[in-house]
């Protein structure tokens, strides 16, 4: 069993097929924070920034925003805990007795909200390397299209490429993010010395 490099393992009951878990705990961990902390705090900042109107309301945003993802994350964690199969809600709203949302909800996520959100970040990533290289809006689609496929084959044919690969892309995401956060601390703390 140690040795299959496939994702999925064969039940020898003869019924379904169970995905082999491979993960270790700081993979898991990484995964989450990456999850929590999303890729969009790359793209929301002007536009928080620009309501908020202050840098210190638009640090206190994102802190309220992180605060309130707390609790969500705990729930999820128990849940976790109770129900340990693959599948997150779409088990915990089936084992709550609403078959309907267990299927609905699956399939919102394969057709509405997981292929925009890898829309969303392959977009960004291709509009940040945009800003370096000049390249035209046809290339940045392509290269967000090829990014991918890229990813989704590097999950689908090794978990633990996937995984390690996964580790690294959060460390990076995660050091701009505390370098912005002191950054801003830093020229907020000036702007107040000089305006006494």
């Amino acid at each position: 069993m140690a040795n299959n490099s496939t994702n999925v393992t064969p039940n020898t009951g003869g019924g379904e097929k169970e995905l082999v878990r491979r993960l270790g705990l700081m993979s898991a961990l990484v995964l989450g924070i990456g999850t929590t902390v999303g890729s969009g705090i790359f793209t929301s900042v002007g536009g928080v920034a620009g309501i908020a109107g202050t840098p210190m309301l638009t640090i206190l945003a994102f802190l309220i925003g992180g605060l309130i993802m707390i609790p969500q994350n705990l729930c999820y964690t128990e849940l976790m805990t109770a129900y340990p199969e693959d599948g997150l809600f779409i088990v915990y709203f089936r084992e709550a007795g609403w078959n309907f949302l267990s299927f609905f909800g699956g399939w919102s996520c394969f057709w509405a909200t997981d292929p925009v959100g890898i829309g969303i970040m392959a977009l960004t990533v291709g509009n940040y390397l945009a800003y370096f290289t000049g390249w035209n809006t046809g290339t940045v689609r392509a290269v967000s299209i090829v990014l991918i496929i890229i990813f989704t084959l590097l999950h689908m044919i090794k978990m633990d490429a996937g995984a390690k690969f996964q580790n690294i892309i959060t460390s990076v995401k995660i050091v701009p993010f505390i370098l912005l956060v002191i950054v801003g601390l830093i020229h907020y703390g000036m702007s107040i010395e000089i305006t006494n």
